[in-house]
């Protein structure tokens, strides 16, 4: 993969529905060269599913990344690890670095959690970093309609919006005011299932300390990545 595929790839996981216009126009490409980028990652296996959820604002749920040095082998910590509700992802990188992904449902199951990891582990100063803002209430609650849609985008998030009104016997209208109140308050996730280990390239991750209040927008985070990348 080359910084276009990473850049696409990661507006993809951000909302798997952006249209091929839009995603275009981010990457300075023509429609048809993301088309066939897109086809490709598909046809290596790098991107399995394009898929759709509910969104964290709906659950009250959060995504934390809990990271440091260990001095097990990562064969060990994986059974160790794998077994726990809350561990979706474990990676170990170069000096004996361990990356541990987790689903909470609130922000009290944190503090268990990382003495659980700790003590699997027995990293000395394990890390922190939890993805997005904590949620809270959400604006509007998922209801029945908001399921549905949902359930129908499940495995394919880029359906059009007419099929998935033919499917559920409603307006196009209807549908696409639902999916829009739902991508706008955040209480649907449009994604993909992503596997870059696919690609056999050196994957590495780097860690970026800013201070609180930083604007850290999407231009910043692209120059940042080629920058790393180049």
């Amino acid at each position: 993969m080359d910084s276009n595929d990473i850049y696409l790839s990661m507006i993809l996981l951000s909302n798997s529905r952006t249209p091929y216009r839009a995603l275009a126009e981010k990457l300075n490409l023509s429609v048809s060269a993301v088309h066939k980028r897109v086809q490709t990652l598909i046809d290596q296996g790098i991107i399995r599913e394009f898929v759709a959820r509910p969104g964290f604002a709906a659950t009250g749920a959060l995504i934390a990344i809990l990271h440091g040095a260990t001095e097990k082998k990562p064969e060990e910590l994986m059974h160790e690890l794998g077994g726990h509700r809350s561990i979706y992802w474990i990676s170990a990188a170069s000096g004996g670095y361990l990356y541990v992904g987790t689903y909470l449902r609130t922000l009290q199951e944190l503090g268990p959690l990382l003495e659980f990891v700790q003590l699997k582990t027995g990293i000395k100063e394990l890390n922190t970093s939890i993805i997005g803002e904590v949620p809270g209430s959400p604006q509007e609650p998922l209801d029945t309609l908001d399921y549905q849609i949902i359930n129908s985008l499940s495995k394919d998030s880029r359906k059009p919006v007419t099929d998935i009104a033919f499917e559920l016997g409603l307006s196009v209208k209807t549908i696409r005011k639902r999916l829009n109140t739902m991508i706008k308050n955040s209480t649907i996730e449009l994604t993909i299932n992503w596997y870059p280990d696919e690609a056999n390239d050196i994957m590495s991750m780097t860690h970026i300390k800013a201070k609180q209040g930083s604007n850290l927008d999407e231009n910043t985070l692209k120059k940042i990545s080629i920058l790393i990348l180049s």
